[in-house]
């Protein structure tokens, strides 16, 4: 009777063992999976992070770009515009020194007339 107690008493013992044997198990399982859950979100957002950051410095390029072409185009428009008054002003130097010639010419017929 004892020895039947006994091993009664090391079998529930042994039972006792197996199942916090199988709920530390369990645990650790389940915080594994945990760990690997949050590993996965920091991850994606990390991912999201370099996505946004490498938006950001694109838009910040094509900003640039952009404000570059702006540049441009008012310099070439600037450049355009000298370019337009100078011709202008010498076309009206030619012009003031034709009409010049003309009178000059038309002075000395009149002498000659006279």
């Amino acid at each position: 009777m004892r020895k039947k107690k006994e091993l009664e008493a090391k079998r529930k013992l042994q039972e006792e063992r197996e199942k916090k044997k199988i709920e530390t198990l369990k645990r650790v399982e389940e915080e594994k999976k945990q760990e690997e859950f949050k590993a996965k979100q920091k991850a994606a957002e990390e991912k999201k992070k370099e996505g946004l950051k490498a938006k950001r410095e694109l838009e910040e390029k094509r900003k640039q770009e952009e404000s570059k072409a702006k540049q441009k185009a008012e310099e070439e428009r600037k450049q355009k515009e000298l370019e337009a008054k100078r011709i202008a002003e010498e076309k009206r130097k030619q012009e003031e020194l034709k009409a010049k010639q003309k009178a000059e010419e038309e002075r000395k017929q009149k002498e000659l007339e006279a």
